[in-house]
Protein backbone atom coordinates (compact mmCIF):
# COMPACT_ATOMS: atom_id res chain seq x y z
CA UNK A 1 0.00 0.00 0.00
CA UNK A 2 2.59 2.23 1.07
CA UNK A 3 4.39 1.48 -2.61
CA UNK A 4 1.37 2.89 -4.70
CA UNK A 5 1.35 5.75 -2.19
CA UNK A 6 4.78 6.60 -3.23
CA UNK A 7 4.27 6.01 -6.96
CA UNK A 8 1.14 8.43 -6.93
CA UNK A 9 3.23 10.95 -5.22
CA UNK A 10 6.01 10.76 -7.79
CA UNK A 11 3.51 10.67 -10.22
CA UNK A 12 1.78 14.44 -8.91
CA UNK A 13 5.44 16.05 -8.20
CA UNK A 14 6.48 15.14 -12.09
CA UNK A 15 3.26 16.07 -13.34
CA UNK A 16 3.69 19.47 -11.47
CA UNK A 17 7.49 19.79 -12.80
CA UNK A 18 5.55 19.80 -16.38
CA UNK A 19 2.57 21.80 -15.44
CA UNK A 20 5.29 24.65 -13.83
CA UNK A 21 7.48 24.65 -16.47
CA UNK A 22 4.61 25.12 -18.81
CA UNK A 23 3.00 28.11 -16.77
CA UNK A 24 6.36 29.88 -16.64
CA UNK A 25 7.05 29.58 -20.47
CA UNK A 26 3.77 30.56 -21.66
CA UNK A 27 4.05 33.60 -18.64
CA UNK A 28 7.51 34.78 -19.83
CA UNK A 29 6.48 34.50 -23.40
CA UNK A 30 3.32 37.01 -22.45
CA UNK A 31 5.61 39.19 -20.75
CA UNK A 32 8.43 39.37 -23.47
CA UNK A 33 5.27 39.96 -25.72
CA UNK A 34 4.13 43.38 -23.95
CA UNK A 35 7.97 44.69 -23.11
CA UNK A 36 8.55 44.17 -26.97
CA UNK A 37 4.95 46.15 -27.94
CA UNK A 38 5.72 48.51 -25.45
CA UNK A 39 9.25 49.42 -26.64
CA UNK A 40 7.55 50.01 -30.50
CA UNK A 41 4.97 52.53 -29.25
CA UNK A 42 7.31 53.92 -26.04
CA UNK A 43 6.31 57.54 -27.39
CA UNK A 44 2.94 56.78 -26.68
CA UNK A 45 3.77 56.61 -22.58
CA UNK A 46 3.87 59.54 -20.06
CA UNK A 47 8.06 58.38 -19.09
CA UNK A 48 6.77 57.43 -15.50
CA UNK A 49 3.84 55.45 -16.61
CA UNK A 50 6.67 53.52 -19.00
CA UNK A 51 9.36 52.94 -16.34
CA UNK A 52 6.53 51.70 -14.12
CA UNK A 53 5.31 49.00 -16.08
CA UNK A 54 8.67 48.15 -17.50
CA UNK A 55 10.08 47.76 -14.05
CA UNK A 56 7.08 45.76 -13.12
CA UNK A 57 7.04 43.34 -16.23
CA UNK A 58 10.60 42.74 -15.68
CA UNK A 59 10.72 42.11 -12.06
CA UNK A 60 7.62 39.23 -12.79
CA UNK A 61 9.69 37.91 -15.36
CA UNK A 62 12.63 37.94 -13.46
CA UNK A 63 10.77 36.03 -10.46
CA UNK A 64 9.59 32.80 -13.46
CA UNK A 65 13.29 32.90 -14.57
CA UNK A 66 13.83 32.26 -11.42
CA UNK A 67 11.64 29.17 -10.93
CA UNK A 68 12.23 28.01 -14.02
CA UNK A 69 15.97 27.93 -12.79
CA UNK A 70 14.33 25.44 -9.65
CA UNK A 71 14.69 21.63 -9.42
CA UNK A 72 11.49 20.35 -11.19
CA UNK A 73 11.13 24.23 -12.42
CA UNK A 74 9.65 25.22 -9.29
CA UNK A 75 7.00 22.29 -8.97
CA UNK A 76 4.09 22.66 -6.86
CA UNK A 77 5.50 25.70 -5.09
CA UNK A 78 5.57 27.44 -8.37
CA UNK A 79 2.30 26.86 -10.10
CA UNK A 80 0.79 28.48 -6.07
CA UNK A 81 3.27 31.50 -6.44
CA UNK A 82 2.86 32.42 -10.04
CA UNK A 83 -0.36 30.41 -11.12
CA UNK A 84 -4.15 31.82 -10.77
CA UNK A 85 -3.70 31.94 -6.65
CA UNK A 86 -0.48 34.08 -6.62
CA UNK A 87 0.84 36.53 -8.98
CA UNK A 88 -1.15 35.33 -11.85
CA UNK A 89 -3.60 38.15 -11.83
CA UNK A 90 -1.14 40.40 -11.06
CA UNK A 91 0.58 39.61 -14.80
CA UNK A 92 -2.65 39.86 -16.13
CA UNK A 93 -3.36 42.88 -15.08
CA UNK A 94 0.11 44.43 -16.05
CA UNK A 95 -0.46 43.31 -19.65
CA UNK A 96 -3.88 44.67 -19.84
CA UNK A 97 -2.65 48.09 -18.79
CA UNK A 98 0.27 47.91 -21.26
CA UNK A 99 -2.20 47.90 -24.01
CA UNK A 100 -4.62 50.21 -21.87
CA UNK A 101 -2.03 52.57 -21.36
CA UNK A 102 -0.94 52.61 -25.01
CA UNK A 103 -4.08 53.54 -26.51
CA UNK A 104 -4.85 56.43 -24.33
CA UNK A 105 -3.90 59.50 -26.28
CA UNK A 106 -2.00 62.28 -24.49
CA UNK A 107 -3.29 65.37 -24.32
CA UNK A 108 -1.48 68.57 -26.03
CA UNK A 109 -2.68 71.87 -25.47
CA UNK A 110 -3.11 73.52 -28.77
CA UNK A 111 -0.51 75.85 -27.86
CA UNK A 112 2.60 73.06 -27.27
CA UNK A 113 1.44 71.37 -31.10
CA UNK A 114 4.08 72.57 -33.47
CA UNK A 115 3.10 73.59 -36.83
CA UNK A 116 4.38 70.66 -38.86
CA UNK A 117 2.35 67.69 -37.17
Amino acid sequence: MARSDFATSAEYHADAAIRAGDLLNSQIARIDAALSFMAQRKAVYLPATYKALRDNLIGVRNNALWYLDQPNNGGATAIGMMGPNGRGPKIDALIESVDRMANCARYVPPVMRSEAA
